[in-house]
């Protein structure tokens, strides 16, 4: 399965050969000035150094214990055996002593190749921490999938899709009360991106070796295998949107409908933080409301944390200038397949308090904004 996605890691060492490139460069070379621009020179310097310093730091790993993290804490890992993606905490219901939560999570993330991309039924577990972790885990088998729905004929929500195969999956987990209490729910942006809108990108994926040219320039990121599990984020900006109906078995076209596509930027028009998704990243949010700032290594970086306008889809191995992702974007019809299928959890059941117009609120009525 190519199961695309996770953050991306700036590595000092990169950034440690640029300064000493500029090290090297400014003694030799400052003569060229006349005395009076040498100090705007060497303000200039370093204010570039400093803009550096300030958008490059070591690893965009979450700090663990940070009020980033706590903003954070409703991205999970969802994972099956060896294969896992990234969901999204989008609802809460609480029956009686049980404790319900509703992830929102890629299609291929929980069904795979094999079985058409149709969920099998297999236990998922639902981490909240990073892998390897104390932080608690949770086993779950409610489990709603596009794929289903799309070729279920008495599903009565398949027609939400108006056609559309999207990547997309909705999760019922039961938890405990401490966890239930504790984890943010995040809402669906309503409002279609537009050309450069930014976002943040939350998920659980490989992260990637800063790549150099000959000359020391940064020219991009290589995935670096087995470094999953972590929860990482990235910047970056819409490119466009757009539409693609010629499905393939492929998975980058199995999957039809409204997608969102990013590219890398190397440069003046990069996003501060900005990086890219490698295998682990799908099912991520790409966050697009309240900004927020992390900070990492003593530096501050701009995050969102609210209102999901997309849920990753794929990506690449590597990544050079130009070079694109994509994600799912949660078109009208998609939010209203996925609000569908979390009014019933727990229970498919629920389905009659759904019809009956009640069930819509199960989604909603804990809904809240989250902040760093």
């Amino acid at each position: 399965m190519r199961n695309e996605s996770l953050m991306v890691r700036f590595r000092w060492h990169a950034f440690a050969s640029q300064l000493a490139c500029a090290i090297r460069f400014v003694p030799r070379h400052l003569y060229w000035f006349g005395g009076r621009y040498r100090l705007a020179t060497l303000m200039g310097l370093l204010m570039t150094l400093n803009a550096l310093f300030a958008t490059a730091p070591r690893e965009q790993a979450i700090p663990p214990g940070s009020q980033a993290w706590n903003s954070y804490y409703g991205v999970v890992l969802v994972y099956l055996g060896s294969r896992y993606g990234t969901g999204t905490v989008i609802g809460k219901r609480q029956i009686g002593n049980d404790y319900w939560l509703c992830v929102l999570a890629a299609n291929h993330v929980v069904a795979f190749p094999e079985n058409n991309y149709r969920y099998n039924g297999a236990p998922l577990t639902i981490a909240f921490g990073n892998r390897g972790g104390n932080d608690p885990q949770f086993n779950t088998r409610i489990v709603f999938t596009a794929t289903d729905s799309v070729n279920n004929p008495a599903d009565p929500h398949r027609g939400f899709f108006g056609g559309d195969l999207p990547d997309l999956a909705v999760i019922g987990v039961q938890v405990n009360r401490d966890i239930y209490n504790r984890v943010p729910v995040y809402s669906l942006s309503a409002a279609p991106p537009g050309n450069y809108t930014d976002f943040t990108i939350v998920g659980y994926g490989d992260t990637g070796w800063r790549d150099l040219d000959a000359n020391n320039n940064f020219i991009g990121y290589t995935r670096q295998r087995n470094t999953g599990g972590i929860k990482r984020f990235a910047n970056n900006a819409v490119k466009r949107r757009f539409r693609d109906n010629s499905p393939t078995f492929d998975l980058a076209r199995f999957f039809r409908g409204a997608f969102i596509e990013w590219d890398l930027t190397i440069g003046a028009g990069a996003v501060p933080g900005e990086g890219v998704t490698f295998p682990g990243d799908s099912g991520a949010p790409y966050f697009a409301s309240a900004w927020n700032d992390i900070e990492i290594d003593g530096n501050q970086i701009p995050i969102l944390t609210d209102a999901i306008l997309a849920v990753h889809h794929g990506g690449r191995d590597i990544y050079k200038n130009g070079d694109v992702g994509w994600g799912t974007e949660l078109i009208q019809g998609y939010r209203q397949w996925i609000e569908a299928k979390c009014a019933l959890v727990p229970e498919p059941g629920s389905l009659l308090v759904l019809l009956s117009g009640s069930g819509w609120v199960l989604l909603l009525y804990r809904r809240r904004r989250v902040s760093v």
